[in-house]
């Protein structure tokens, strides 16, 4: 919002008109980001006009304006060429699994180096969004009977779909010490609350988390290719595990939070005991 009110050098959006929407949209594609390169067409699809949509439409809601000249102005984007699949292969899940086990780490605080051994292990177990794990609490892991979970909440965070799941730990997680080494305590694991500067601030530092793990992911294990995403590709991967595994796909999508994908497939609940029989149809990783 402050690129385009900087561009129409006003901020009045009654003012906005669809023609300098599409001079600003034609900026932005042609505009060299930090990296370099030209802006991606998706992130400006996405992010730039899709932030000017959703705020405009808030204002007509108010009656603040009378139209959203936003929905007017379009991205075309094109379809990219998939040059592999976005699942990672053995010797990059290798690499990484390896590299978490590779500590003590010299110049970096306890709980990166957490956060390093455990998230990916995590997520190739659970198939979760990284920042759902970087944000976890102490509180998030416990027992229901015998079974120990996951708690992945939007009382700790972001989470995409805005519902509580509840995930079984799978045991090859358990028969390397997760639970003692997480279980402390009763806060933030992978970060601490009281480096916030301010007391909505949560959400930049689990997602530096997830960053942090990203950058060490690209630069030292050496998963370079820029094909695979260093930690969505566990929910590819985890996906493609579970459909050799049998796994129902409805469970499937559960596990990780995708959303239903029909009205039918909202309807009844998908049961701890099912959850807990898909999880151990997760072989456990082999790094040896």
């Amino acid at each position: 919002m402050k690129k385009l009110v900087a561009f129409v050098g006003h901020d009045d959006a009654s003012r906005i008109s669809v023609e300098e929407l599409d001079r600003w949209r034609d900026m932005l594609l042609t505009e060299t980001t930090k990296r370099g390169t030209l802006r991606d067409p998706g992130t400006v699809k996405d992010k730039y006009l899709a932030a000017v949509r959703a705020t405009l439409n808030w204002a007509v809601e108010k009656r603040r304006i009378s139209e959203n000249v936003a929905t007017k102005v379009f991205v075309r984007v094109p379809r990219k060429a998939l040059l592999r699949t976005r699942d990672f292969n053995p010797d990059e899940v290798k690499a990484i699994l390896s590299a978490t086990l590779s500590g003590p780490w010299d110049g970096i605080d306890e709980l990166k180096a957490l956060s390093r051994r455990w998230i990916p292990w995590i997520c190739a177990y659970t198939g979760a969004r990284v920042n759902e794990i970087s944000q976890i609490r102490c509180d998030d892991i416990y027992k229901i009977g015998d079974v120990w979970v996951f708690k992945i909440t939007p009382e700790a965070g972001t989470v995409k779909s805005n519902v509580t799941r509840i995930i079984p730990i799978h045991s090859h997680l358990i028969e390397q010490g997760i639970i003692g080494d997480l279980k402390r305590g009763r806060g933030a694991i992978f970060y601490d609350p009281s480096r916030r500067r301010n007391g909505d601030a949560n959400v930049r530092y689990f997602k530096k988390v997830g960053e942090s793990l990203r950058d060490w992911i690209r630069s030292e294990v050496g998963i370079a290719d820029p094909h695979v995403q260093p930690n969505h590709g566990w929910r590819h991967t985890f996906k493609t595990l579970a459909l050799e595994a049998g796994i129902p796909e409805r469970v499937t999508d559960f596990i990780q939070g995708h959303a239903p994908r029909t009205v039918g497939q909202s309807y009844g609940s998908v049961s701890l005991p099912l959850l807990v029989s898909a999880i151990s149809k997760i072989p456990p990783y082999d790094i040896r």
